[in-house]
């Protein structure tokens, strides 16, 4: 049949509805009806197109004629058929429990094929595709079997089941939350339940965790693959002052005073030739010293590596601080976009944004 066949045909069928429609609604089909005309060129007022495309029988009888056919392919069982289908049932459950999992299926296969009405059968081989790490095939069957019977509960826990050994947790705190509605007194499905949910959380939390990983790196790469930002680190470091503000941060990074010192000032120098009398406060301690309170436990006296000085991170602090004037007076709109980045990349590791609403404003948790 030709594309103008069927639309002359689906022409025939609304110009029969016309008569049993509203004023509105008979416009609304004369509109399509025009439209179908004009684009397949096909009118019911053509008698060469009426002799041409008019069939006896209306669509409506062509359709109910193929989804009768369709209906009555698939037979519904016999008596027989179910008593028969009932013996494979109970042949694959002894099989099941023997561990034979393989040879279960296919007496599960059987009995589908002879009643395919019994939801049971196609659970039963669920669990049977379960027991070979088939699981997708697991959740096909379940599926097939809630179609089936829809209340089925026993096809939910098994399809959560699966789903969880898939890791879809979603799926899986769905399908046992479903299952315990329709079988509240079930522990089982309680406690796969809970199980489910707690994967979710941990699932959620581990991805939001990467999520908050990957965020820093990625603003890092592509802050040190910017030519602007790179030309201008070149620029400093050409530039004399920065060199020498470089040099005294250094030199005053070695000795990392005490609090007690002044930032940049160098630790008393000693003659040529002679040992200084005890450690410069904030150095590192000599091998002898170095034995903690965990690699010796009875050593209560014993003194760790002392903690790097104030002056030390003062000088950094200070070198820092030269170094963003710097940035700010010779590129101050380039300083402008990297602090916004980084106030972005703040507020995505916290999960809110500026106009985040409060969930509790709609009554939700």
């Amino acid at each position: 049949m030709s594309s103008q066949h069927l639309v002359f045909s689906f022409l025939e069928f609304l110009s029969s509805e016309l008569g049993s429609r509203s004023e509105d609604e008979r416009e609304s089909l004369e509109v399509v009806m025009e439209c179908l005309e004009r684009v397949y060129k096909v009118s019911l007022t053509n008698p060469a197109d009426v002799s041409r495309f008019h069939t006896e029988k209306p669509l409506t009888e062509i359709f109910e004629s193929t989804a009768t056919n369709q209906t009555s392919a698939r037979q519904f069982p016999t008596d027989e058929d179910r008593e028969e289908a009932e013996e494979f049932k109970t042949q694959g459950n002894n099989l099941m429990k023997d561990g034979k999992f393989e040879d279960a299926i296919e007496c599960y296969d059987k009995a589908v094929k002879l009643d395919w009405t019994n939801a049971v059968y196609l659970c039963n081989r669920a669990a049977a595709y379960s027991k070979l790490g088939h699981h997708e095939e697991a959740v096909k069957n379940c599926k097939q079997s809630l179609e089936l019977d829809p209340n089925y509960g026993k096809a939910y826990g098994r399809m959560g089941t699966a789903y969880m050994a898939l890791e879809k947790y979603q799926e899986a705190r769905d399908s046992f939350a479903k299952a315990k509605e329709l079988d509240p007194g079930n522990v089982l499905y309680l406690n796969n339940l809970e199980t489910a949910e707690e994967r979710l959380q941990q699932a959620k939390e581990r991805s939001s965790s990467q999520g908050m990983a990957g965020q820093p790196s990625n603003f890092m790469n592509s802050l040190f693959s910017n030519p602007g930002i790179m030309n201008m680190a070149s620029q400093f470091m050409a530039n004399p002052q920065m060199q020498q503000m470089m040099t005294n941060m250094m030199s005053g990074f070695p000795g990392m005073t005490t609090g007690d010192d002044q930032p940049g000032q160098q630790p008393t120098s000693q003659p040529a030739g002679q040992q200084p009398t005890s450690q410069p406060a904030g150095g590192q301690p000599d091998s002898a010293d170095t034995t903690t309170p965990e690699s010796n436990p009875g050593s209560e006296g014993t003194n760790p590596a002392p903690a790097a000085g104030a002056g030390g991170y003062t000088n950094i602090f200070q070198f820092a601080t030269q170094m963003a004037e710097q940035l700010q007076q010779s590129n101050p709109e380039l300083v402008n976009n990297l602090r916004q980045s980084m106030q972005n990349i703040r507020r995505d590791n916290t999960g809110q944004s500026d106009d985040a609403e409060d969930p509790n404003k709609n009554g939700k948790e």
